[in-house]
């Protein structure tokens, strides 16, 4: 048993305790000279106390006895507690929602983890686009104009026939008359710029409007060759006319305008619908679609230098581009 110190401990002390202490205080009293300081300083109290310790400790088997017993009565009172939570876990789990719910949704979710795990990691490829709306390299954003075709080039004609008619010519009657005017210089085809057929037009323009064009289809060019993607030329569709040329033009299309900037060698249209593909045996390609957002970009950017006019045909499918 636990020993207490004190008043209560003097009480139980038996009258073999006191000879054994007695015996003990005469063979201190009678040790030699050569006995300890700190053995020959100890007060009859602490020796006293000393020898009941020794004594009480050599008879303490019983108490390990009785300790080992409470912690085997401990020991079954928790193996009962845990036999009556297991039993009551099994009954539950015999029930049919139970049984027919959790018990295989949970041994599907151990499936799926498993097989998740097991799973190798697959090397992600992005996916070949069926239209226009994505450009056709993988990892790059597609080819998007940020505004309205409608509202950022609405450059009117009364606006471009003013600056037509003060950097242009004086229209020609026919094109005998136009080829003698020296100012206007050829507009020939580059590595961005194809010339379509040309039924009602002449390639000959102002040295401004040329070098205009050839500018507009060398960042367009350059911007496909910057982006890794396959090349394309622009297509110019219509360029300086004669007075013949808008007369036969007025029969076929009753819209055309009598008073065009084109017979003042300043304009040129640029198809938004139709673009030249530069090496027909690659076997990518860009969609038109997205292709005129990109030239919509490059001529955002010459409208907003103050280059030139430009007004955004639906009907003709063409930029209508005017130097200024």
């Amino acid at each position: 048993m636990p020993i207490v110190r004190g008043r209560a401990l003097l009480t139980k002390v038996s009258a073999e305790d006191l000879t054994k202490f007695a015996s003990r205080m005469e063979k201190d009293h009678n040790s030699s000279p050569d006995t300890p300081l700190s053995e020959r300083r100890k007060t009859p109290a602490d020796l006293c106390l000393e020898e009941i310790i020794r004594s009480r400790s050599s008879r303490s088997h019983g108490g390990g006895k009785e300790e080992l017993r409470l912690t085997g009565r401990r020991g079954k009172a928790f193996l009962a507690r845990l036999r009556r939570r297991l039993g009551a876990f099994l009954r539950s789990a015999s029930k049919p929602v139970v049984t027919h719910y959790y018990l295989p949704l949970l041994a599907i979710t151990l499936l799926a983890i498993l097989l998740i795990s097991l799973t190798p990691p697959r090397e992600s490829h992005a996916p070949t686009p069926a239209t226009g709306s994505y450009s056709i390299t993988p990892g790059e954003r597609p080819y998007r104009y940020i505004g309205s075709f409608r509202r950022d080039f609405d450059d009117l004609n009364p606006v471009q026939l003013e600056a037509a008619q003060s950097l242009g010519i004086t229209p020609a009657k026919s094109r005998d008359d136009l080829l003698r005017i020296d100012r206007l210089v050829p507009l020939k085809e580059t590595p961005g710029l194809k010339l379509d057929d040309l039924t009602h037009s002449v390639p000959l323009m102002v040295p401004e409007a040329v070098r205009l064009a050839q500018e507009i289809g060398a960042a367009f060019r350059y911007q496909l060759e910057a982006d890794g993607q396959p090349l394309y030329r622009l297509i110019v569709t219509s360029v300086t006319r004669t007075e013949e040329d808008m007369s036969e033009l007025r029969q076929r299309n009753g819209n055309a305008s009598p008073n065009s900037t084109h017979c003042y060698g300043t304009t040129l249209d640029i198809s938004w619908q139709r673009f030249d593909k530069v090496d027909p045996e690659d076997p990518r390609t860009i969609e038109p679609e997205e292709l005129k957002h990109l030239l919509a970009r490059v001529l955002k950017a010459f409208h907003e230098d103050g280059r030139c006019y430009i007004k955004h045909e639906r009907k003709q499918a063409c930029f209508h581009i005017t130097v200024r």
